[in-house]
């Protein structure tokens, strides 16, 4: 198999199993968010709509950062 057929075959497996664990991470990410701020911060008193937005953000942002560097580390693998 030609050189870049295998970095495209590395880039492609690294991005679905980044994929797979960047919506796993933001997913629990955002949920013990909300589980430390209804418990620790806010409790039943209503929530700012910032709060919402930071925890979105932070979520989502922890789950680009798995899937970025899944495919970091399938583009730097080498097979021996």
């Amino acid at each position: 198999m030609p050189r870049g057929s295998r970095l495209l075959l590395r880039i492609v497996v690294s991005g679905l199993v980044g994929a797979a664990a960047g919506i796993a991470v933001a997913f629990a990410v955002i949920i013990v968010g909300y589980a430390v701020l209804w418990i620790a911060v806010f409790g039943d008193d209503t929530w700012p709509a910032s709060a919402n937005l930071a925890l979105l953000v932070v979520g989502y942002g922890a789950g680009l950062a798995v899937f970025v560097g899944a495919i970091w580390l399938g583009v730097r693998s080498r097979p021996r």
